[in-house]
């Protein structure tokens, strides 16, 4: 494989975190990092001891760069991804891919149309527990798979605080929330990676958050979101066990949820979706599914 020069992105702590790692990777040429406030990009550039800096993603997209790292808010990843695909470039994307269903749909149609690579950045899927697991799952030395659970615990005061009241300023708090059933990527990765199943069925179970959001009150009831989705067609028959349950726990520092995904043969015939809408300001989802018998 040819070595690639990869264009960072947003000069935040996050990045940080990969900036040394996608410098001492052997197919690496170059890196070079992109932030739109001078200041932090300065420092965080010599804090890397990186040469290359562009002052806007329009300079990134115009330089050399065969990739592109995106570490910003994560309402932007999918209009930076869309981009970048279509200037031609690869992307790496922290999670999530998106914030709504259309955006998704539409980084993965670029992606088609392009024949260019999308990676979503999911870190869960390279934890040591998951590493060990999917090796024993390789080796079949789980036997018959009935049940599994992965649970991802993040206390939100070591750090994301103060990081989003950086970036989002005295109204941080407005954009610093996502209802936790929009972003299962952490939980649902330890177990879809390993046991190379899709999720099909999900249930959960949380709680209306009632605080004042854009001047309003949130919907002091619960509301029911009722979803199914068929298996694949590309998914090759038995390869998820027939009945077999996935159970998660999400806990964030509002709301606390018991998520169940149930996965289905591929020979099994689709649902169909019944969707009712939600108040805005809801950031709780009740997901249910009556089985079929």
């Amino acid at each position: 494989m040819k070595p690639i020069k990869i264009g960072i992105l947003g000069a935040g702590s996050f990045a940080r975190a990969f900036t040394p790692l996608f410098k001492a990777h052997p197919l690496t040429r170059a890196v070079s990092l992109t932030d739109r406030l001078p200041d932090r990009l300065a420092a965080e550039a010599a804090h890397a001891s990186i040469v290359e800096t562009h002052a806007s993603f329009d300079d990134l997209l115009r330089s050399d760069c065969d990739a592109i790292a995106i570490f910003t808010q994560r309402d932007t990843h999918a209009p930076f991804a869309l981009r970048a695909l279509r200037a031609g470039k690869h992307v790496y994307s922290a999670v999530p891919a998106g914030i709504s269903l259309d955006e998704i749909a539409e980084v993965e149609a670029t992606v088609r149309a392009t024949g260019l690579i999308y990676m979503l950045g999911e870190t869960s899927y390279y934890y040591p527990s998951t590493l060990f697991c999917r090796e024993l799952w390789r080796r079949g030395l789980f036997g018959r798979f009935v049940y599994g659970e992965g649970e991802y615990m993040h206390d939100m005061a070591h750090g994301f605080y103060e990081a989003y009241q950086y970036s989002g300023g005295p109204e941080w708090k407005r954009a610093a929330g996502v209802p936790p059933m929009f972003y299962p990527t952490h939980t649902a990765s330890m177990i879809v990676s390993v046991t190379g199943a899709r999720l099909t069925h999900v249930s959960c179970l949380g709680q209306v958050d009632r605080a004042t959001v854009r001047g309003k009150r949130a919907c002091p009831t619960a509301r029911r979101w009722t979803f199914t989705r068929a298996w694949p067609p590309s998914t090759p028959p038995g390869a998820c066990p027939q009945r077999s349950r996935v159970s998660t726990t999400v806990t964030t520092a509002r709301t606390s949820f018991w998520w169940t995904t149930s996965c289905a043969p591929a020979s099994r015939a689709p649902c169909r979706p019944i969707t009712s809408g939600l108040p805005p300001a809801t950031t709780c989802l009740v997901w249910s599914h009556t089985r079929r018998p």
